[in-house]
Formats: structure tokens, sequence, C-alpha cells
């Protein structure tokens, strides 16, 4: 049987990959930490967050904030339906940011990525899995 996680911030129930991956939410005030425990290394974590009534447009919010300038525009190995945004400067890394667009909503996600590496591959069943959540109709 396929093992389910609640997201309690965007009250979001996933069907979590069947791809020998392993992971914990930690609730904030307003998104979800998503963490890899197995495989541990690397280390490969994810922010969520959900916005009622908003679109992807709010990616140009993040303009104003310091970027890589070295990343590719669009990410590589994320599933179709997410919008590429920004990747920007964080301590000792980077984040990729990514956007949703669902029926009533969006869901904003930050892949945190240490320096240099853009490949989404490590989120990407994850990514599918919240795809799926927000259209379960296909």
């Amino acid at each position: 049987m396929a093992e389910t996680m609640r997201l309690p911030s965007s009250d979001t129930e996933i069907v979590l990959p069947d791809d020998g991956t392993s992971w914990r939410v930690q609730q904030a005030q307003t998104s979800d930490f998503l963490i890899r425990t197995t495989p541990a290394e690397p280390a490969v974590e994810m922010e969520l967050a959900y916005f009622e009534a908003q679109d992807c447009w709010m990616l140009e919010a993040f303009e104003d904030r310091p970027q890589d300038k070295d990343a590719p525009m669009f990410a590589d190995n994320v599933p179709i339906g997410w919008a590429s945004g920004p990747v920007l400067v964080s301590e000792g890394g980077s984040q990729r940011v990514l956007c949703l667009p669902a029926p009533a909503g969006s869901y904003l996600a930050y892949l945190y990525m240490p320096k240099g590496q853009y490949d989404g591959m490590p989120f990407h069943n994850l990514l599918k899995a919240i795809l799926n959540a927000a259209f379960p109709d296909g």
C-alpha cells in the first residue's frame, strides 16, 4: 500500500513515491519543509508553501532578491506543470524557486541545493507527488 504524507501548512495529502526514499515533514509558520531522510546523503530539502487565489505571476516578486547569475533559466528534471523561477543565492548554496498553478491557488517550492548544482532530479518524484495531489483527476 502506498504511503501518504500530510502537509499541514498547505492542507495537502500526497502519496509518497515508491522509489526507495523516505521523507519527513516539518511545519513552519506558513510553509512545510520536506526533508529526505533516506538516503541521507546528499542532503535534499524543499520548502513548500500554498497561496490561495494566487497564480505563478508571484514569481516576479523575487526579481529584487540576489540571484545566481550562473544558473540556467529553466530547471532540469522537474515535472511538466511546474514553472521555473529564479535561483536565489542563500548561505552556503542556492534555492531554485518553482511554482505550480493549482485550481484554487499556487504551490511555491524552494529547492535547497549546493552552490553550482541545478539539477532537480533529487526532487522530481516528490514534485510529481505534489502535482498529482493538486490534480487528482489527472
